[in-house]
C-alpha cells in the first residue's frame, strides 16, 4: 500500500514538472513572436527609402475664348474694331468678334479653328489675323456661307519662333441679316486644335463659344 502511494506521488511530481516545462516553452515562444512583431515593422520603416511623388503639369494648357462683340470702324475698313458710340453707322453695319488665346507654358506654332454659325443670321463673314503672332501666315481659309462652317488656320512664319502668352489670335467680321434683335452663337467644332513646339498632339485645353445678340443697339 505504501509503495503504491509513493509511486502515485512520484507520477504526480513528474506530471507537474512536465506541465511546467510545457508552460515555460509556450511562454518563450509567445515572447519571441511578440518581439518579432514589434521589431519587423520598425526595421522596415527605417530601411525603406522615402517615396517622392512628382506632379507634372498637364501638356495641354492653351485656352481659346471669344471676346466682346463690337462694331467695326466702317464697312470698308475692318482693321480696327471699336465698341465706342461714334462708329460709322450704316444700314447694315459690320461687326467684329475677337478670338483670344492664352497659351500659358505652351510654345504655340499654329492654330486651326473649326467653327459653326447660323447662316440665316450671319453673312459676309471674313477673318483676319490678330496681334498674337508677330508675322502670321494663313494656312487655311475656308468659309462656307451656305452651311455655316468656318475652317481657318494660321501660324508663325518660317523664320519666327513659337509664341507664348496671351492676346488676340484673330477677328471674325460679319454682317447680320436680322432686322430685330436675335440671339445667336459661333461655336467650336471638335477638329479645332493648337500645335506647340515639342508636343506631338494638340495642346488645346478648353474652348468657349461666343453667344451674342444682333443687331447691336447704337
Amino acid at each position: 500500500m505504501i509503495d503504491n502511494r509513493k509511486k502515485l506521488l512520484n507520477d504526480k511530481t513528474t506530471m507537474s514538472k512536465q506541465a511546467l516545462i510545457i508552460i515555460a516553452l509556450l511562454v518563450a515562444i509567445a515572447t519571441g513572436l511578440l518581439l518579432v512583431a514589434i521589431r519587423v515593422p520598425y526595421s522596415s520603416l527605417v530601411s525603406s527609402p522615402q517615396t517622392t511623388i512628382s506632379i507634372k503639369p498637364p501638356i495641354g494648357q492653351t485656352d481659346l475664348i471669344f471676346g466682346e462683340l463690337s462694331l467695326a470702324v466702317s464697312n470698308e475698313d475692318n482693321s480696327t474694331p471699336s465698341a465706342t458710340s461714334n462708329v460709322a453707322r450704316a444700314t447694315t453695319p459690320t461687326y467684329s468678334l475677337p478670338l483670344l488665346i492664352n497659351t500659358r507654358r505652351n510654345a504655340v506654332t499654329a492654330v486651326q479653328v473649326e467653327l459653326s454659325f447660323d447662316p440665316e443670321l450671319l453673312a459676309n463673314i471674313s477673318i483676319r489675323s490678330g496681334s498674337f503672332f508677330d508675322n502670321p501666315i494663313t494656312l487655311l481659309d475656308d468659309i462656307d456661307q451656305t452651311t455655316g462652317r468656318i475652317s481657318y488656320a494660321l501660324g508663325v512664319g518660317p523664320k519666327d519662333n513659337a509664341t507664348r502668352g496671351e492676346g488676340v489670335l484673330l477677328y471674325i467680321n460679319f454682317k447680320t441679316k436680322a432686322t430685330t434683335p436675335q440671339t445667336t452663337s459661333i461655336s467650336f467644332l471638335p477638329k479645332t486644335l493648337v500645335t506647340a513646339e515639342g508636343v506631338p498632339q494638340s495642346v488645346l485645353r478648353s474652348s468657349s463659344p461666343a453667344k451674342f445678340t444682333v443687331p447691336l443697339p447704337y
